[in-house]
């Protein structure tokens, strides 16, 4: 397993730095949430429902012209904090190479603490965590002579909020039969004109229109 933390932070084109230099293992711990309850039978119910993903790089030796060590004491020097500390980190699978080659990949969100600086005889030492959000996406990386080359990564689709559908208001029966009732008998001659003004005020001309034809109705 490969992985490269993008030393650009945010600013710029992507600076990806391979972890592994003076480094015997890098193995980022998940530490699980987990509760455990015990019921009166003796049974125990473990709901695991969260990960705080933390990964340890010690020792890192600073290294001249080296694009992360040149972040990380700037990250020293500015005291920089919140999403000044906020960059990615590509996880590469090195199984399963495809006929490119190419290998899968995870790119994801994280911060990075600075825990100590300096050092003895052998070197400048910047030793520091990396604090995963869980913020990822998949993709690809390519190993080969040249080096490694970070590969496309998918864009998180947002699918658009679909518009409700519109509906036809509803109302009493009595109203509708009784527009029904009219329409059939010749008194009204455009029930969807009426049937719309349903939820809307009448003016006292259009009752006394109504109740004329009405009248010429009863008495023909």
């Amino acid at each position: 397993m490969a992985h490269f933390l993008n030393a650009a932070f945010g600013s710029g084109t992507a600076s990806y730095c391979r972890l592994g230099n003076d480094l015997e293992e890098y193995s980022p711990e998940l530490s699980a949430n987990v509760e455990k309850k015990n019921n009166i039978l003796g049974q125990t119910s473990v709901t695991i429902d969260s990960y705080q993903k933390q990964g340890e790089v010690a020792p890192y030796y600073a290294e001249k012209n080296d694009p992360l060590f040149e972040k990380l004491q700037e990250i020293i020097d500015g005291d920089l904090v919140l999403d000044d500390l906020k960059t990615d980190i590509v996880e590469g699978k090195l199984w399963g190479e495809t006929a490119d080659p190419t290998y899968p990949a995870v790119r994801e969100e994280c911060y990075i603490e600075v825990v100590s600086y300096g050092g003895d005889t052998t070197g400048y030492q910047i030793p520091f965590n990396v604090h995963y959000t869980g913020v990822k996406v998949k993709g690809k990386f390519e190993a080969n002579d040249r080096g490694n080359q970070i590969m496309a990564f998918e864009v998180p689709q947002t699918s658009a909020p679909s518009e409700p559908e519109e509906q036809e208001p509803e109302f009493p029966a009595y109203q509708l039969e009784g527009l029904e009732t009219l329409t059939e008998a010749g008194v009204i001659n455009s029930p969807e004109f009426w049937r719309q003004k349903f939820s809307e005020q009448v003016t006292g001309g259009e009752v006394f229109g109504i109740l004329g034809k009405l009248f010429t109705k009863a008495t023909e």
